[in-house]
């Protein structure tokens, strides 16, 4: 066991991306896993909806086969381990008496969170009082759910970063820890993109964990900025549709963040806020 690091709950996601973060997370010094809630999630490749035509279902099949080769290019992790596991399969097994009876067991005083469903009570209330949560995307712009496609769809690439915050009982719009600007480099398309920005997160989780640990060394109070509450956009899975894919694989090719270092459309630069 670590001394003097935080006892820690990590609740992850079953992808790829997923373990690889875990695994930078154990390895910090910072940070004494003590138990581990696993979410299932979708598959990886889902089947298209039923009710679109052949040209959108080559279009949606091509989007996450694309997925499915830069998630296998960029993360090798898998996912052993001899400490508790609670395995659950959708958002009532979440957020029930049964997870929280299993965070109660484990004594934490942190929870870090990447890739679940949202947390609600009873185990919002159950988690200590430090609850971060890694989130694809930057917050306030784009919160809620597959909020990495929308800049993409905005033509606004420079916008699709990633944000450590901390949760409240609201979506988004907890404290902010630290954001991260994307990796935009020629010739690469939406996901290489979204991969190549979330391991840059995922290397500054170092400076997250050490500005936790004074935090929680010192009981320092968090902050509730309540612009966060009013400002951006939460965007809900059903705000995506698959015609979405069209504009970006075929009336752009994937090629936005190419437009954007040609300097053929503008993109905001976003104001991150960082730990250092």
């Amino acid at each position: 066991m670590k001394k003097k690091s935080i006892r820690t709950v990590l609740i992850t996601g079953n992808h790829l991306r997923h373990f690889e973060f875990l695994d930078i997370v154990k390895n910090n010094p910072c940070i004494n896993i003590i138990g581990y809630i696993v979410f299932k999630r979708e598959n990886f490749i889902p089947k298209p909806p039923k009710n679109i035509n052949n040209n959108l279902k080559e279009i949606w099949l091509k989007h996450f086969d694309l997925r499915n080769k830069f998630e296998k290019k960029f993360f090798k992790k898998k996912f052993k381990t001899e400490l508790p596991v609670m395995n659950v399969k959708n958002i009532n097994e979440l957020n029930s008496k049964k997870t929280v009876k299993f965070v109660k067991s484990l004594k934490v005083n942190l929870a870090i969170i990447f890739g679940s469903e949202i947390i609600k009570n009873p185990l919002f209330s159950a988690l200590p009082k430090y609850k971060v949560n890694f989130h694809l995307g930057l917050i306030p712009y784009f919160k809620g759910s597959i909020t990495m496609i929308w800049p993409f769809l905005l033509l606004q690439p420079t916008m699709a970063g990633c944000t450590y915050h901390l949760i409240d009982k609201k979506v988004d719009t907890g404290e902010i820890l630290h954001q991260v600007s994307p990796v935009l480099t020629k010739g690469s398309g939406m996901h290489e993109t979204i991969y190549k920005t979330c391991i840059k997160a995922f290397k500054d989780f170092k400076y997250v964990a050490n500005e936790l640990k004074r935090r929680i060394d010192n009981n320092i109070k968090i902050n509730h900025d309540q612009n966060l509450k009013t400002s951006g956009k939460i965007f809900k899975k059903t705000d995506f549709q698959p015609e979405h894919l069209a504009i970006i694989y075929k009336y752009y090719k994937d090629k936005i963040v190419d437009l954007y270092l040609e300097k053929k459309i503008n993109s905001p630069k976003p104001k991150l806020i960082k730990i250092r």
